[in-house]
């Protein structure tokens, strides 16, 4: 019933930019799930376990994005106020505003795909690991809300250029990844921030340029 709280799962939360250009107010939406899971199990002896995992992976703006509008939309025919009222502009090209975690995850498949483009060669769990390790850190916010931080697109895209296109089996684990060096931080509005340099587990997290430089076992399969 909640499929986030699967562990193979990239599960995304939300951020508010507070509709500014710049990065340093940005913080975790209020209506964004915490971590961790409260998923449960029960043993033999009929002991409930609850899972504990580390939730969300990433998270990503979130909050009063807009978006294309279709048409005859019945969110906007139930809610005319997300209509986004704009001059000099084609009506058939319509526009809306809307806000959750469901409006940031579309913003991380969109960084995935792009990924994707760049460097076929990519698993889905080097995308998954890239987007976490350049993510940027919110200092509002802990691992259990933010997981390894704010999604950082130029960054994602960065590594996924640089990664080498002739990956295939076998390779051995360790073999180097890049084909250049290893960059560790961006600049957006005026402003620099130093990349997460972190990746998510079930429990814990993982830092450390190798995770990025090398190759990593779980790379090669995208469970």
């Amino acid at each position: 019933h909640t499929p986030g709280i699967e562990p193979s799962a990239f599960t995304i939360g939300a951020t508010n930019t507070f509709q500014t250009d710049g990065r340093s107010d940005d913080a975790v939406a209020t209506y964004s799930s915490r971590g961790p899971t409260r998923g449960t199990w029960v043993d033999n002896t009929g002991l409930t376990h609850h899972d504990n995992l580390i939730k969300p992976d990433l998270v990503a703006p979130g909050n009063k994005l807009t978006f294309a509008e279709a048409l005859n939309n019945s969110l906007v025919t139930s809610n005319p106020t997300i209509h986004v009222v704009t001059s000099n502009i084609d009506p058939t090209k319509r526009v809306m505003r809307m806000s959750g975690t469901s409006a940031s995850t579309a913003i991380a498949a969109g960084t995935a795909a792009l990924m994707f483009q760049i460097n076929p060669k990519m698993t889905p769990n080097m995308v998954k690991a890239f987007m976490e390790y350049s993510a940027q850190k919110l200092t509002s916010a802990g691992v259990l809300e933010q997981g390894a931080g704010q999604l950082n697109i130029a960054g994602a895209l960065k590594l996924a250029t640089l990664v080498r296109t002739d990956l295939a089996s076998p390779m051995q684990v360790g073999a180097p990844l890049l084909t250049g060096s290893a960059p560790n931080s961006s600049s957006f509005a005026g402003s620099t921030f130093n990349w997460s340099g972190t990746i998510v587990r079930k429990f814990n997290t993982m830092s450390g340029t190798n995770l990025i430089t090398r190759l990593q076992g779980p790379y090669f399969t995208g469970e």
